[in-house]
């Protein structure tokens, strides 16, 4: 892939509203999520300063014992001689490593599908001064379920080629245009790791002011409203790239019709289907909905696989294809107001519909007073900064689309609001838990259909279904339809 480090100055970009939003302000603060202990991996020299970081023999290891922790594995390979190159190249007066330490970024239930680290490095300089430097890392979990979804894909190649590759040339665009936009964090390559290691190393964006908000309370209309202006950002450069230099590689348009991967998604959507069905019954009017839901789970995996492949006949982008609330970073100003967003975790992405995005992020991640009843006016918002960022990377006005036809492409893939409720909205508003792990996610045993259950029973997401579930079926969203001539009978864009 010829991976570079990327290094791109901090920025930050003009996102202020241009619509009033005064009737939507939110007096009540934001509230942290509860503090979960994790374990840590530690390693220093046991020697003077003056000895050599990189001899493993002077290194120990200590463990955090806190058994209110889940065990978790850290990858042999991560430690500081790995890292040493790194340094080098990006600390001209780097002379030494004086601490190491590796610990989980986030709690349970924060990231199912990876495992996030932070690295604290402690260095000494040249001139016998200190530096500490922090990194986040995603790594890959250590199971037979993660080794088998790596083989049918491997979202570490997505994700790399998006932060070292895509977001460099979509925000090379915008400088061009005289705007600096700033997508995602600085990232890092190890050319010191096992060529067989899949990782993304980043750099750590607390640093710089960014966080995420507590997801248990969603976005509220100022955030919601930030995001959507990021994304119509995102998208228009997507395109114009597109547009400019031709199709994204095959990277960003996979293949999930092959026999591997529609099993995978049959046997995901399957341990959600008997969870789900079983708990209809705690939703207002649940049993409306039995047999629609009932009909759409069994042809989800055509309504998954078609949402996600790009269609010529419809606006089509570089999704973000993950964006929920834990994968969006705030920079905040000194009043508490949002003054920047960036975009974390693009392992999914893709090229295709821009609904995925929308449905996605808007269903799983807004408050439920806005979820639904704001809807449309989200996708105006959306749809007027998509047309100002097209307009102004110079791309052509006929091609631009119509909030018309944006409405209308939405109606097509109606069924990402529908997956998107039962699938990614229950994790976002699930209380944290050291049971929210990547096999329970997907299995069909007894512990992990207990835990989908959690999921759906639980209260806070009951009122939120209580608010989706009639606008899903209201419009047809639950409805089953033929995929297999998907847009073929429709007139290309082009």
């Amino acid at each position: 892939m010829g991976l570079n480090s990327s290094k791109r100055s901090p920025r930050s970009y003009d996102i202020a509203p241009i619509v009033s939003d005064k009737e939507f302000r939110y007096k009540k603060a934001t509230k942290a999520l509860p503090d979960v202990a994790v374990p840590q991996v530690i390693i220093a020299p046991e020697a003077d300063e003056d000895s050599q970081p990189e001899n493993e023999k002077n290194v120990r290891e200590v463990v955090n014992s806190d058994k209110r922790t889940t065990n978790i594995s850290i990858p042999t390979w991560i430690h500081m001689s790995t890292f040493h190159e790194l340094l080098q190249r990006i600390e001209s007066e780097f002379l030494e490593i004086i601490s190491f330490q590796v610990q989980p970024a986030l709690a349970p239930g924060e990231n199912y599908s990876t495992l996030m680290l932070k690295i604290k490095i402690t260095i000494k300089l040249k001139d016998k001064s200190t530096k500490k430097l922090s990194f986040m890392m995603k790594v890959a979990h250590d199971n037979n379920e993660m080794k088998e979804l790596l083989q049918i894909k491997n979202f570490f190649d997505v994700e790399n080629e998006v932060y070292h590759n895509v977001i460099p040339e979509l925000e090379q665009m915008y400088h061009q245009a005289g705007s600096e936009v700033t997508f995602g964090a600085i990232v890092y390559e190890l050319h010191d790791a096992e060529p067989s290691s899949n990782y993304v190393l980043l750099e750590d964006l607390s640093l710089r002011g960014y966080k995420n908000v507590n997801r248990l309370q969603c976005l509220d209309m100022e955030h919601t409203k930030a995001v959507l202006r990021k994304l119509a950002t995102f998208h228009a450069a997507s395109v114009c790239r597109v547009y400019r230099k031709g199709p994204y590689s095959e990277t960003f348009s996979p293949n999930l019709e092959n026999p591997k991967g529609r099993e995978f998604i049959s046997q995901m959507f399957s341990s959600f289907k008997k969870s789900f069905m079983e708990n209809l019954k705690l939703y207002d009017d649940g049993e409306k909905y039995h047999d629609n839901m009932s009909k759409f789970f069994d042809n989800v995996v055509d309504e998954f696989t078609l949402g996600r492949r790009p269609n010529p006949a419809y606006f089509n982008v570089l999704n973000h294809g993950d964006a929920w609330c834990n994968n969006i970073l705030f920079k905040h100003n000194a009043d508490g107001h949002v003054e920047d967003v960036l975009f974390v975790d693009f392992q999914n992405s893709n090229y295709g519909s821009v609904a995925q995005d929308l449905f996605y992020f808007i269903i799983s991640s807004t408050q439920k007073d806005i979820k639904v009843e704001q809807f449309h006016y989200f996708i105006r918002y959306y749809h007027q900064h998509l047309d100002e960022n097209l307009r102004l990377l110079g791309y052509p006005i006929e091609k631009i689309p119509s909030l018309c036809e944006l409405h209308r492409q939405l109606i097509h893939y109606g069924s990402w609001a529908t997956i998107t409720s039962f699938l990614t909205m229950g994790i976002v508003l699930l209380d944290p838990t050291d049971k929210a792990k990547f096999e329970n996610f997907i299995g069909e045993q007894k512990e992990h259909l207990e835990f989908k259950n959690t999921i759906y029973s639980n209260p806070r997401y009951v009122e939120h279904m209580n608010e989706v579930l009639p606008w899903l079926y209201h419009r047809g969203f639950m409805e089953t339809r033929d995929c297999s001539n998907d847009g073929k009978d429709l007139p290309t864009r082009d």
